[in-house]
């Protein structure tokens, strides 16, 4: 037992008695005493070899005796180092558990008692779980960002080894995301939004499938810009009558038959000017003789008109009979009529084929308007009607334009207000609506109290040889020709001409009409 090791060995002498007998048997327990926590040792070291951290000394045998001294002292140290390694086990299983298995992360060895290599290791265990932790809520908080769009993110932890090399790796990833973000954005924007043809994605240091995106990018961009361009180019060339031209770049799918469509409809219009060209120049030609034949006759009617009139004149200044005096003031009036409208007509035809020619000469605008109202006082007091004038004071005396087509504007509108007015009142205003060193824009309005104008007419009554209600051709009479006389005249002056109206309330015409100031 003491020099062998063999601690199974004991004392045998059967056929001892008495005192001997005794003397054996205590021996034997005595020996027994002393094995016993050394096989108690051994077994448990055993069990902690084998991965089994239940077994434990046992204070008590078996036959109830129990262990004191230096033997109880031993033992509970070797099961408080059980217990410190179960412990440590147990811990170590549940952090690796919890985060390598459940994806828990942030877990912490909680071992009581342990000191030296044993509290080291629980230390390091501890920091390494720290560490593994901090660095991979920081990987999901990039790669979170990432995936929500967000690349201003970065890896900013102090790591080192492959810690680092990773680190460097998703933040190398995060610039190329951002870079090939910023540039397909920057593409797109151009492309979409500001119409910037030709942008090309620029990405240094991309590989792999991000170069693949990048150079798809850049070829859909690529063809964008040359299709576009190409139709462009002809859509240009088509608007400015120019219809030899025909987009010629490879495409398929919807852009090739946007393509297709195009060249179709392209030789679509070359046919069409084709044809509208030679009826253009047959209208042209026929609105020729039109308005050559109208002022032929125009002029061939005016030359006896003025005859007629110049005879009646003086026939009315000899000696004659209040009854034939009427008559020929009823000729007199007559001929006037007809020779106005002969004028209309002639000025008609010469506005149409553009050989009507204004006059540019000083004139005192007041005088103009006071002469053209004095011939229109007479029908405004035969109907009763109060005509007004009101010229503010703004309004320059001196002008330069001509007179004679300004006072045919205004005898066409006041007369036309005077026709369909029966009651109330006719006005004509002329305000300042912008004055410069050298030129001032003048607006005129003429208001009546007639019968008004219906808002689906107001367009029509500025189209030749129309009314707005047809019957009122014959009630009121007249050719239809004056507002569109007047109008084409304004055009001319650089003015615009409109109206305004409410049924049975009255109407508004109005014009802007830009005039030289004197002496400018």
């Amino acid at each position: 037992v003491g020099k062998e090791g063999k601690l199974d060995e004991r004392l045998s002498m059967p056929h001892a008695s008495g005192e001997w007998k005794h003397i054996i048997e205590n021996l034997n327990n005595f020996i027994s005493n002393i094995v016993r926590p050394t096989t108690e040792v051994v077994r448990v070291i055993e069990g902690l070899a084998k991965g089994d951290l239940s077994q434990k000394i046992h204070l008590e045998s078996h036959h109830g005796a129990t262990l004191h001294g230096e033997f109880f002292r031993a033992a509970k140290v070797v099961n408080n180092f059980v217990d410190q390694l179960s412990s440590l086990a147990s811990e170590v299983t549940r952090v690796a558990c919890e985060f390598g298995t459940e994806g828990k992360l942030g877990g912490q060895m909680n071992v009581q008692g342990v000191w030296g290599t044993w509290r080291d290791m629980t230390d390091n265990v501890n920091t390494m779980s720290t560490n593994l932790t901090s660095e991979s809520r920081a990987i999901a908080e990039v790669t979170t960002a990432v995936a929500n769009g967000d690349l201003s993110k970065k890896f900013t932890l102090h790591v080192k080894g492959e810690s680092l090399a990773l680190k460097n790796t998703i933040n190398t990833m995060v610039d190329q995301l951002n870079s090939f973000g910023s540039e397909v954005n920057r593409v797109a924007h151009e492309m979409g939004t500001e119409g910037k043809l030709g942008g090309q994605a620029t990405v240094e240091g991309v590989t792999g499938t991000w170069k693949h995106m990048t150079d798809n990018v850049n070829t859909m961009a690529a063809n964008l810009t040359g299709q576009l361009r190409a139709i462009t180019e002809v859509a240009t060339a088509v608007s400015k009558g120019d219809f030899t031209r025909s987009i010629a770049v490879e495409a398929s799918s919807e852009v090739g038959t946007l393509r297709n469509t195009i060249n179709k409809m392209i030789t679509n219009l070359k046919e069409s000017a084709q044809s509208m060209t030679v009826a253009k120049e047959a209208a042209r030609s026929a609105s020729r003789i039109k308005s050559q034949f109208l002022a032929n006759m125009s002029h061939e009617i005016r030359t006896p008109m003025h005859g007629i009139i110049g005879m009646t004149e003086l026939t009315m200044d000899t000696e004659l009979r209040p009854e034939q005096r009427e008559y020929l003031q009823l000729v007199l009036s007559s001929a006037n009529g007809l020779l106005n409208i002969i004028n209309d007509i002639l000025d008609f035809s010469k506005i149409e084929v553009g050989q009507l020619r204004l006059e540019s000469k000083e004139f005192n605008l007041r005088a103009a308007i006071y002469d053209t109202l004095k011939t229109l006082a007479l029908p405004a007091h035969q109907k009763q009607l109060e005509l007004i004038c009101d010229i503010y004071p703004d309004i320059p005396d001196k002008l330069v334009g001509d007179p004679n087509r300004l006072r045919q504007v205004l005898a066409n509108l006041i007369g036309n207000a005077i026709k369909f007015t029966h009651v109330g009142e006719v006005a004509l205003s002329v305000e300042m609506e912008n004055l410069l060193e050298t030129t001032c824009t003048l607006h005129f309005s003429v208001r009546d109290t007639g019968i008004g104008i219906p808002k689906d007419k107001l367009s029509v009554i500025f189209e030749a040889f129309s009314q707005a209600d047809g019957s009122l051709t014959r009630k009121y009479g007249g050719t239809g020709l004056g507002l569109t006389l007047s109008t084409r005249l304004v055009d001319l002056m650089q003015g615009h001409l409109w109206a305004e109206s409410v049924p049975d309330q009255g109407s508004t015409k109005q014009w802007y009409q830009r005039r030289v100031r004197d002496g400018c």
